[in-house]
Formats: structure tokens, sequence, C-alpha cells
């Protein structure tokens, strides 16, 4: 089969062909039978946990939730769904070998996107299907999700599936002398995020003791969640001195509490004023890009609370860092992406309409300078952003340049990650139903194959 073709039809059972039949289910009975998972018994459900514990192995084919009342899907869900199911299609396509780690963070990826969109019963189930450390991470986070959803006894149970995982991870290390300890201590920091989601703080204890700084950062935001009023003074003399140290990653960790902050304590002037001095700080010690992307998620903090004026500042900010640099497309455009959608939020239509109109510009004038296999990535938050500003056609006719751009390269790998990125985000970005698209993103799948 050649790279881009469809296959053949063939006898043979291909678990490429098996996906690609399995995504034409009609929608509401795939809803049906997820939703029905969740009526199996809890204790068969723990009973058969312990048994794979006891055996040595993973919940490999766990039921589709452990949540005792899952949510009825929202309509952007329902609608997500067939793109979800083809991109995690798509992932699933990768061989093992030589690209069991790419498969696993693609899976991951739709996993990740499923818990986005409030899907836990599918985002359990999926989660079952990577190989790895990086189950353990993603089992932790939709932990996490559920206790944040106030729906604990799903949460509890999940987190104890997420400990499974890493107690299998950290044997299977002290196994292969090759292990690398960031990745588990990935998943013990997404497990202290649970506990502190649950408001179990010997859990978050155990767990999120003597993580490096790099993943003691991804704990800062959920700490800053879980702050009382008291406790405000407390944690903003541990920022300084993590600011005051100088490193990357701990002032990363210190700009994630900030914005939490900001948007828990941020209307109250006094505590608005302590904060915007740290955030000075912080931005001093990292990259540009970093300082401009918390700006546009400090707008996004303003445009939730309501003050426009506020967020129209962190924009112009954002806006100006950005001209202050020279950027490759593949960093500058996505950026310039976002903050249009920034503007659209403050009432700019005209402008954010432009922002969107001269990035595109920039991507068509600087192509010949984009290795092809980054030139989907380029395209894709331009798509997002028209379909932002409810410019649906502009935002599909993108969406076809994307796929397009994607499919370039003669190797399947990378054109799996695009096909996987792209579906991800039709779904997460809410662009609905769209047979034709979803049948070329479908064509596309299937014709994967060698040379990977």
């Amino acid at each position: 089969m050649g790279p881009g073709q469809p296959a053949a039809v063939s006898t043979v059972q291909d678990p490429r062909r098996a996906t690609a039949c399995a995504l034409s289910t009609p929608l509401e009975s795939r809803f049906q039978r997820a939703r029905a998972a969740l009526g199996l018994a809890l204790l068969c459900l723990w009973a058969f946990a312990c048994d794979r514990t006891a055996e040595g192995r993973g919940p490999d084919s766990l039921p589709g939730a452990a949540t005792a009342a899952a949510p009825a899907p929202s309509a952007q869900a329902r609608a997500a769904l067939p793109w979800l199911e083809a991109a995690l299609g798509a992932a699933g396509s990768l061989p093992a070998e030589p690209h069991r780690k790419t498969r696993a963070r693609l899976q991951e990826d739709v996993v990740r996107a499923a818990i986005e969109l409030d899907l836990p019963a599918e985002a359990l189930d999926w989660s079952q299907r990577i190989e790895g450390w990086r189950r353990g991470a993603v089992l932790a986070e939709l932990a996490a999700h559920e206790a944040r959803a106030e729906r604990r006894d799903g949460a509890q149970r999940i987190v104890e599936l997420a400990r499974q995982e890493e107690a299998r991870a950290e044997q299977a290390g002290l196994a292969d002398p090759s292990a690398q300890t960031w990745q588990r201590e990935r998943v013990r920091a997404r497990i202290a995020e649970a506990g502190l989601a649950l408001g179990n703080g010997a859990l978050a204890e155990e767990y999120g003791a003597g993580l490096g700084e790099a993943e003691a950062a991804l704990l800062a935001g959920q700490r800053a969640r879980s702050l009382d009023a008291e406790g405000f003074q407390a944690e903003l003399e541990q920022l300084d001195a993590e600011i005051a140290t100088k490193s990357f990653d701990r002032a990363r960790g210190a700009l994630e509490s900030l914005i939490v902050l900001q948007e828990r304590f941020g209307a109250l002037p006094e505590r608005r004023a302590l904060l915007e001095q740290r955030l000075e700080q912080a931005w001093k010690c990292v990259p540009a890009m970093v300082q401009i992307d918390s700006l546009a998620r400090l707008a996004q903090v303003e445009l939730s609370r309501g003050d426009r004026d506020a967020a129209r500042v962190r924009i112009e900010a954002a806006q100006a860092a950005l001209g202050q640099s020279v950027w490759t497309p593949e960093n500058r455009v996505p950026r310039e992406a976002r903050l249009a959608e920034l503007w659209f939020g403050v009432g700019e239509v005209e402008r954010a309409g432009r922002e969107l109109e001269q990035a595109l510009a920039r991507f068509e004038e600087q192509r010949s300078q984009v290795v092809d296999i980054y030139r989907a990535g380029v395209l894709r938050p331009l798509a997002e952003g028209w379909l932002a500003l409810g410019e649906r056609t502009r935002a599909r006719a993108l969406y076809l340049r994307t796929l397009e751009e994607g499919l370039g390269n003669p190797n399947s790998r990378p054109r799996a990650e695009d096909l996987v990125a792209t579906a991800v985000s039709l779904a997460v970005h809410g662009y609905g139903d769209d047979a034709e698209l979803l049948a070329r993103l479908r064509h596309a799948i299937e014709g994967l194959g060698d040379p990977w």
C-alpha cells in the first residue's frame, strides 16, 4: 500500500481497518454502549482491578468508566466524538515498533481532549489503550478533573488506578537502568495534583515529595486553586522565594500560581497590586514566548471576569512583546492567532480578522522556510481562530488546507501526528458536524502505512 492511498479490499484482519470500521458506527449507538458501561457494578470493577494487579498486569480492559454517574454529554461533546474517534484511530495505527512512544503520546492527546470535553467514560476507556507511564499520568489527570467536577467517588476510584500504574512504572524502572526518572515523576506529580483536587493533603504530600523542579512546577496551579484566603500572604512569600532562584522551571511554576491567584483574588485591588509585582519579576526569568503565553492567559482571566479594559491591556502587552523579537513562523503565527481570538473577545472584531489575515499572509510568504512536518501546525491555529470568530466557512477552508499540508510528508508517522492534532482541534474547538470533511480525514487515516 502506497502512502496516502486507501487500503485495498482484503479478507485479512487489519487493526487499522477494524478501527476505520468502528468509526462508521452510528453515533447514538456508540454513546449508548459507552454509557451502558456505567451501569456495571463497582464491586466487579474493583475485583477485576485487584485481580489484574495481583497478576502483575495493568487494567488493560477495564469497563468504560469507574464513575457511578457520569455526566450526560454536552451537545459539543456529542458532536466531537466522531472527531475524537478518528484521532484515536490515527494514533493507534502507528506500529508499536519503532513508534511505541509516539503512539502512546498521541493516544494521551486524545484522552486529554476527552477530559477537556467532560467525557470521563470515554477518557477512562481509551486510556487503557496506552502502554507505559503515560497511562498513569492521564488517569491521574482524569481523577483531578472528576474531583474538580464534584464527582468525588469516581475521582477516588480512578486515582487508585493511577497509583497502581505508578507502582508498575516504578517496578519497571528499577528493572530497567535506561528508564528515565522524569517519566515516573510526571505520574507522581499528576497523582499529587489529584490529591490536592480531592482535598487529600496526605496523598498530595506523599506523591509530591522529592519531585524535580520541572515536575514540581506542574503542581503549582493546583496548589494555588486549593489555597484558602488566609494562606494568600504565605503563598506570596513562597512565590518570592521561587522567583528569586531565577530558575526557569521554578519561575514557570510561579507564573502558573500567579495566573490562578489572579483569577481568584485579582478583583481585589490590594491583592491584585501584589500579584502584579510578582508577575513582573517572574517574567524576567522566562523566555519571551512564555511571557506572551501567560499574558494571553491573563487576558482570558480578565474576560471571564467581564473586564474588557483590563483584558485589552494584557493583549496589548502581549502584542508588543511579540513585535520585539524575530520569530520563526512556527512560533509567531500560532500566537498571532491566539491574540486575534482575544481581540475578538474584547469586541475588536475587525482587528481580529485583520490579524488573522496578516498571519496567514506571513505564513504564505515564509512557507518555504517552514519544514514540511511543521506546516500543518502553523495553519491549524489560524483555522481555530476563524472558528472562534464565527467564520466557519473560512475555518473549514483552512482545516482542509491543514489536512493537505499534513499529508505532504512521504512518511506516515508525521502524517499520523498531524491527523491526530487536526482531529483533536476539530473536536475541542467545537467545529461540529461535517460529513465530507470527516470522510476526508478517515480516508487519510486509512492511507497510513509503510514507510513509517
